[in-house]
């Protein structure tokens, strides 16, 4: 035993076991680097593999589904959307080019967001939707900040623009300005038939499904069904208000 560690301190004090020792921890330091590594990727490429196809799970078929499945679907809770894809020619005058042709559905993608870009790696250029919005916006004044987080069909965006037109209208009848009063009428009308009604019911849905007892399910449903009747009544007090001019 003596023998044997005399031995040891012998060994270690040449400097070998010092380089076995040094050798082992960058050994051991390298596998666990990698092995981190390729756990780090890995999980990033089931994140980006989530975006890509835009869900969870994609079915594919070469024929249309049958409606019994999309039924199964909503009744187990998930949600679910339809995508059609083809190969065709894009012609532009005497140009043409294979094109690939991708239609969706309206809440397509379920995961990640939809980019829409002039070309590869250019910025995104603005929806319709958001460069109508921001032109109502204008009309009425009104702009988006620099620093402004949402983007302009944000649900909070919308409802607060909603509010700003029926406080402009409020004014015009307190100030006796009833033609003023009559064209925010219509404007909010217009508001409510062009970008609240036809989405705002669906989230509200949409949360409901997801969280039925929470906070955010109650407020959703209580602005979709006021955008619905709102509408209703934006539109009676507008031609309400007409008729009794023509009076």
């Amino acid at each position: 035993m003596n023998q044997s560690l005399k031995m040891l301190l012998r060994d270690w004090r040449a400097g070998e076991l010092r380089v076995l020792a040094m050798a082992l921890v960058v050994a051991v330091a390298s596998i666990t680097s990698v092995a981190f590594f390729a756990d780090r990727v890995g999980r990033a490429l089931v994140r980006d593999a989530h975006q890509l196809l835009g869900a969870d799970l994609v079915l594919v078929s070469d024929h249309p589904w049958q409606a019994g499945i999309a039924e199964e679907i909503a009744r187990r809770g998930l949600e679910h959307a339809r995508a059609t894809t083809f190969i065709s020619m894009a012609i532009a005058g005497e140009n043409s080019v294979l094109a690939g042709v991708k239609a969706v559905s309206a809440n397509y993608p379920l995961r990640g967001r939809l980019r829409i870009a002039p070309a590869v790696n250019a910025p995104d250029a603005p929806a319709p939707v958001m460069a109508a919005l921001e032109g109502e916006y204008a009309r009425a004044g009104l702009a988006l900040s620099a620093n402004a987080t949402e983007p302009p069909d944000h649900v909070t965006v919308t409802l607060d623009f909603m509010a700003h037109l029926c406080a402009v209208e409020a004014d015009a009848w307190q100030r006796r300005h009833s033609a003023m009063a009559v064209a925010q009428l219509d404007r909010e009308a217009g508001f409510l038939q062009r970008y609240l009604g036809p989405w705002l019911p669906a989230f509200a849905r949409l949360v409901a499904a997801r969280d039925p007892d929470g906070f955010y399910a109650r407020v959703t449903e209580t602005a979709g069904t006021l955008a619905v009747h709102d509408l209703d009544i934006v539109t009676a007090l507008a031609a309400r208000s007409r008729e009794a001019e023509r009076r």
